[in-house]
């Protein structure tokens, strides 16, 4: 069992949908069914939003408003959500990783609101949602390093490993995960049915792409209670 914590400080600016999926299978390559539901989800988006800009889309400014609540210029720095949105509309592709990650980035085009993706297995013990320290961060996928001094993340025994504008190597997933956390960022407006719907969504999808024994969710933040387990 995990314990998840929200800082009353952030409490009532967003709210936040954590999903453990367990059993899941996650392949180094796409099978073709997932491939053919992001291209089409791709397409979808590049029809639906290529004349747009990202502050003239209804379904961004979740994110944007999310992001300027807890202090962070969103034309600055981007949610992962419109990060992937703006590579698609430019006639770019999601990035092929793993189906794991590439099933959640499909999610997050469909949602587009930030979704961070861990290894369950690699988070230590219990989880804090709050602003980072000075010198608090963490080591990217791909590569950088995100500073949290000051900006909200997500930390373990460990330290920092996500927050909503990218997630750490030590976490990420791998053909090895058998159980993943999904942590699904909304502003604190978001009303609470609408965020139990998307994570049912989540849920749904990735058993259906994945495989799943078994899943537990819980929900925090926004009038929602401010601690929850997943086991």
């Amino acid at each position: 069992m995990k314990v998840i914590t929200l800082d009353p400080d952030l409490a009532l600016k967003l709210k936040v949908g954590v999903l453990l999926q367990e059993g899941v299978t996650v392949l180094d390559q796409r099978e073709e069914r997932l491939d053919t539901m992001i291209r089409a989800a791709e397409r979808e988006v590049a029809l639906v939003y290529g004349e747009s800009r990202p502050s003239e889309i209804e379904g961004l400014r979740s994110a944007r408003t999310l992001f300027q609540s807890i202090g962070v210029d969103p034309t600055r720095m981007r949610p992962a959500s419109e990060a992937l949105l703006r590579r698609v509309v430019k006639g770019g592709s999601l990035p092929a990783i793993n189906s794991a990650v590439d099933a959640v980035n499909l999610i997050s085009l469909q949602l587009l609101l930030p979704i961070g993706l861990y290894d369950a297995d690699q988070v230590a013990g219990n989880v804090e949602l709050r602003l980072g320290g000075p010198g608090e961060g963490y080591d990217r996928i791909g590569s950088g390093r995100i500073n949290l001094d000051g900006r909200i993340g997500l930390f373990d025994e460990k330290g920092g490993f996500g927050n909503p504008t990218g997630d750490s190597k030590r976490t990420c997933i791998t053909t090895r995960t058998r159980s993943l956390i999904f942590v699904l960022f909304t502003p604190a407006s978001l009303p609470a049915e609408s965020l139990m719907d998307k994570i049912e969504f989540a849920a749904s999808s990735l058993a259906d792409l994945l495989g799943s024994s078994r899943s537990d969710r819980c929900f925090l933040g926004g009038g929602l209670e401010p601690r929850g387990t997943i086991d």
